[in-house]
């Protein structure tokens, strides 16, 4: 019993010392990461000097904006072509689709 007793207090203190502990304390602030290169050669070689010249894009707003006429939702020939989303070099995409009803309905 009382071996979890201990076991109850330390964890309290643990999580308490956590909570009071200010976040990134141990962590570089500078703005500057270290980067590591691993040569895989079998899959990807890397060779000689390896620099990242511009920033990589992480995120892109890519607005299409379209005008519909009504159509019935059996004319699936009717179909309006919105435009092509260039998405090559991202991890993820995220589409979101919004529209409104213009005259009477």
């Amino acid at each position: 019993m009382r071996h979890f007793r201990r076991i109850g207090v330390g964890s309290v203190l643990l999580i308490l010392w956590w909570m009071v502990t200010p976040p990134g304390s141990g962590a570089r602030d500078d703005g500057v990461d270290r980067v590591a290169v691993t040569n895989f050669p079998e899959v990807q070689p890397v060779e000689g000097r390896v620099a990242v010249t511009e920033p990589i894009p992480r995120t892109r707003l890519v607005r299409f904006q379209e005008t519909v006429g009504p159509v019935d939702r059996n004319e699936v020939t009717r179909l309006v072509d919105g435009g092509i989303l260039e998405a090559e070099g991202f991890g993820s995409v995220t589409l979101s689709l919004g529209g409104f009803a213009k005259g009477s309905l």
